[in-house]
């Protein structure tokens, strides 16, 4: 065969492999990736089953379509149980998706009383950013003459109901105008999962950095939760945040082209045209630390492809417990201030939801033997047609505090009430009442429930409007001032619930992260992953949080300490000592132990006896994944803290954090040791050893007062005492005074 010929089938046979390769990465552009979402009801925000209960009631979840999808198909499968009593032809359900009527749920006789499953299907064409799946109850057991709120009229939707998607990804712009997203949706109910992704060596003033914008995002899920796994030279499959400095970048990356001042970049993913990269680039850490600065605080405008951070972003110094989550200390805080919406202090109906209120305050506010924490309430409400049953119940974390009846003259608090053109005719109440101090922990939830009366003279009566109005107003105040912070640790408790005591500075700016010298990818997630939560606690990014290796240094002096994994804990227990007490053997033992103690001795105020000896030790064998969570004091600084997560190998790191994200499992972790096993807290492990430290001040006074609380034998030993020495006293002046009377009478002619 000539040359020529040959020349011609070989560039022929490479136009066709380029063509064939061309077209199917066309068919792959033409063809986005689609996927499924399951809500259940329950993730909505449903905590318990819907109750429709009485004629006209109603009841409505909400969720969020995220900006890069895009909705092809949409679906209800609800589970649904309904009263016996109900007319098959008069009753019904409406679904309703943003007020307008996609279906109704017949109310066949046969099958009323059990559960029932029907599935809807939801006109895309109706949704929208937000929206309202609302649930219309029309309920008649009569022909006529009916109470139109007769306890015979209800249904029951289950939260184990759910909402299903099918989806089609959208490709974003490569723009960073509408950031945070694509990164975190605040449309998207579900946990945050962002992958943080690193070059291999990174060193630990960019985990540093990377902690801080882990802690700004965990803010923004807030009550979603968020994960941060690490990867190292890997590319997410999505979306992801690059973190780079010059001469050093993931690989998947290729060459980055150098720059000379911190910039916050968004990039096209190279390896899905449907993900993007937000890429943080610096000359060196510092630069890194700057932008992060800039994004986290608000400094940095930020447009188009990229931003570059020409001037050093100067952090405010922040005072103890001024965490914008919390409750303020320095002043009475108006109900105005904790909602996001005053919309969300009013309600309507007979019998309508309650009105919630979240408040957070520290763990270790010293409120023993006080008589309360004021609440100056002030609410309005139509005037009640019947006094007798119509009334405000407030509770505090589902516990009855107190309950207040409304009047038709609108008096009946400490102040007489005044009428308010406000929704009509609103009368006008004003109490004042204490919150119960041993009620209250970090996370809190007041709640006030209206209820009002109804009466119908007779059987054929007009119906009743459904017209009441209530509101809490958002000039009513909680005042938290003066109360000492004052706590005994180590306490996992706090820790878990609120990241206390790390959490007392907002900023993290006495909070020390210790991780291994060459972290693993689990490990590092673990540490973003915890700023995260440190940051949805207090509500401010971790601007001052330091992260260092392993080794004793002045860094360590007079810090809270949070270590990270059992490579970084085992140097620092060897350095300090303390494998009597808190040992890893070959990372499979985890033990401590406690000193003796006896009922008759702490009551007379002696933590020990004569001869303290270890009495219980906890001492768990590895057979299989184990991590554990251990706090103590700081060896370095007393009256400081250690936190350290612990855990046979780097993988089971990971169970720790599922447990953290599990409100059950949570709430089993106490003391200063919580083992975890698959996920779930060992109950029984979950416990307090080694020695008990107090934190916070207190007055000599109240000092004295709480230490005696504690040892009352001790307290009647020296009231007896001090009884005796009196006595004795009087005695000696006595004897004395009448000793000088017979002297004076005898020398008396």
């Amino acid at each position: 065969m000539k040359p020529g010929i040959l020349l011609s089938l070989f560039i022929l046979l490479s136009l066709l492999v380029s063509t064939t390769a061309f077209a199917t990465a066309a068919e792959k552009e033409q063809h986005p990736p689609t996927a499924q979402h399951r809500l259940s009801f329950e993730e909505m925000g449903a905590g318990y089953p819907l109750t429709l209960s009485g004629a006209g009631s109603s009841m409505s979840l909400s969720f969020g379509v995220r900006g890069d999808e895009l909705i092809t198909s949409a679906r209800v499968r609800l589970t649904y149980t309904y009263s016996p009593s109900l007319l098959p032809h008069l009753s019904h359900i409406k679904v309703l998706l943003n007020d307008e009527v996609l279906a109704t749920l017949p109310m066949p006789r046969p099958q009323a009383g059990r559960p029932v499953t029907r599935e809807i299907p939801l006109d895309p064409r109706f949704l929208a950013d937000f929206n309202n799946l609302r649930f219309e109850m029309i309920g008649h057991y009569k022909e006529e003459c009916e109470d139109p709120l007769h306890s015979s009229i209800w249904a029951r939707i289950s939260n184990h109901s759910k909402l299903l998607l099918e989806v089609q990804q959208v490709r974003q712009a490569t723009d960073l105008t509408h950031f945070p997203e694509p990164f975190f949706d605040p449309r998207d109910l579900g946990r945050l999962d962002l992958p943080f992704i690193f070059a291999a060596g990174t060193s630990h003033e960019t985990l540093a950095a990377a902690a801080e914008l882990a802690s700004w995002f965990g803010i923004k899920a807030a009550w979603r939760g968020a994960r941060f796994p690490a990867l190292i030279n890997q590319s997410p499959e999505r979306y992801g945040v690059v973190f780079a400095i010059n001469g050093q970048a993931p690989e998947f990356l290729g060459e980055l082209q150098p720059v000379n001042a911190p910039a916050i970049k968004v990039v096209d993913h190279p390896q899905n045209p449907w993900g993007r990269l937000l890429l943080l680039q610096g000359r060196h850490e510092t630069d890194l630390r700057n932008a992060v600065h800039a994004l986290t605080l608000g400094k940095a405008t930020l447009a188009g492809k990229a931003v570059e951070v020409t001037d050093a972003v100067l952090l405010k110094k922040r005072q103890p417990y001024d965490a914008p989550n919390w409750v303020r200390l320095d002043r009475p805080v108006k109900f105005g201030e904790l909602v996001k919406n005053r919309q969300q202090l009013q309600v309507t109906g007979h019998q309508p939801g309650a009105i919630n209120i979240d408040l957070r305050i520290p763990d270790d506010l010293f409120t023993w033997r006080s008589n309360g924490i004021p609440l100056n309430l002030k609410y309005r409400y139509s005037a009640p047609r019947m006094e007798d049953e119509s009334r405000l119940t407030v509770k505090l974390n589902n516990q009855f505090l107190t309950a207040f009846n409304l009047r038709q003259s609108g008096r009946g608090g400490i102040k007489e009430g005044v009428t308010i053109p406000l929704f009509g005719e609103l009368l006008s109440e004003t109490n004042e009442l204490l919150l119960p101090a041993y009620g209250m922990r970090n996370r809190n939830r007041l709640q006030f429930q209206f209820s009002f009366s109804h009466h119908k003279e007779s059987s054929c009566t007009t119906p009743l409007v459904d017209n009441m109005n209530a509101a809490i107003d958002d000039d009513s105040t909680i005042d938290l001032t003066g109360y000492p912070h004052y706590t005994a640790l180590p306490n996992l408790r706090f820790f878990a619930n609120s990241g206390y005591p790390f959490t007392r500075l907002a900023d993290q700016s006495e909070t020390v992260a210790i991780i291994a010298s060459q972290p693993t990818a689990e490990e590092i997630s673990t540490l973003l992953t915890m700023a995260g939560r440190l940051g949805e606690s207090t509500g401010y990014p971790a601007t001052s949080l330091r992260v260092v290796p392993p080794v004793a240094s002045a860094a360590l002096q007079d810090k809270e300490l949070l270590i990270i994994g059992s490579r970084a804990a085992r140097p620092l227990l060897e350095h300090w000592n303390l494998n009597p007490a808190t040992s890893l053997d070959k990372l499979g033992t985890i033990s401590s132990a406690a000193l003796t103690v006896t009922p008759q001795y702490d009551w007379f105020g002696f933590q020990t006896a004569p001869k303290p000896a270890p009495a219980t030790r906890i001492t768990t064998k590895a057979g299989g994944a184990l991590a554990a969570v251990v706090a103590f004091e700081s060896p370095v600084t007393s009256g400081r803290s250690v936190v350290a997560f612990m855990s046979n190998t780097p993988h089971n790191l990971l169970g720790l954090l599922d447990t953290l994200e599990n409100p059950e499992a949570i709430s089993q972790i106490h003391g200063s040791v919580a083992f975890v096993r698959g996920g779930k807290v060992a109950s029984d492990d979950s416990t307090l050893v080694g020695q008990t430290y107090f934190v916070g001040e207190l007055s000599l006074w109240n000092r004295i007062r709480f230490y005696f609380s504690h040892h009352p034998l001790l307290l009647i030993f020296f009231t007896l005492m001090a009884a005796l020495v009196v006595a004795f006293t009087l005695w000696r002046m006595l004897k004395n005074a009448a000793r000088q009377r017979m002297e004076v009478g005898e020398n008396t002619p």
